[in-house]
């Protein structure tokens, strides 16, 4: 599993360490920094399928993604995230990787509407542990790669959204 992106309060990433202290059959990369890493470092200390990069660019960056059977894709438990969508989200999609989404709201629907993985509530360690030991203890990933690319296709892709727009600039201008 591996979290690419900004290390800060509104991603939730305290939760999802305390989930990875009872799970020894999956490893999570952290790849990014920011304001929280070195809390998060400290929080993580002694749990060993933990591990953190710097963040990254390029061919390293790449390097993560492809040794990862999962992106994840994290907001805090806050009522305002409830109405948030990570492009990070869109990000993990359009690269055909399944979605572990720690999310509410319209970011959830996303991805069960796309296909694009699994999801568990912002802020519930237990139920993030729980799914991700049924995850390991399947070890099938529960995604369609074609229905979430064809779901970007239709609703994400920036042909998608120009048409979207042609359509609010003919109603308003009627």
């Amino acid at each position: 599993l591996s979290y690419v992106g900004p290390v800060g309060r509104s991603q939730g990433l305290e939760y999802v360490v305390d989930a990875f202290r009872d799970i020894s059959q999956v490893t999570l990369r952290i790849v990014g920094g920011g304001a929280a890493k070195k809390q998060l470092k400290q929080k993580a200390a002694g749990v060993d399928n933990v591990r953190f990069y710097p963040q990254t660019v390029g061919g390293k960056l790449e390097e993560h993604w492809n040794w990862a059977d999962s992106g994840l894709v994290t907001l805090a438990p806050l009522q305002a995230f409830e109405m948030t969508v990570p492009s990070k989200l869109y990000g993990v999609m359009a690269r055909g990787k399944h979605v572990t989404g720690i999310l509410g709201g319209e970011a959830a629907s996303i991805v069960e509407n796309s296909h694009a993985g699994d999801i568990s509530a912002p802020g519930d360690a237990k139920a993030l542990r729980i799914l991700l030991a049924d995850l390991a203890e399947q070890q099938k990933l529960t995604h369609n790669i074609d229905h979430t690319q064809k779901w970007i296709s239709e609703n994400a892709s920036p042909e998608s959204a120009g048409k979207r727009l042609e359509r609010v600039l003919f109603e308003v201008t009627q």
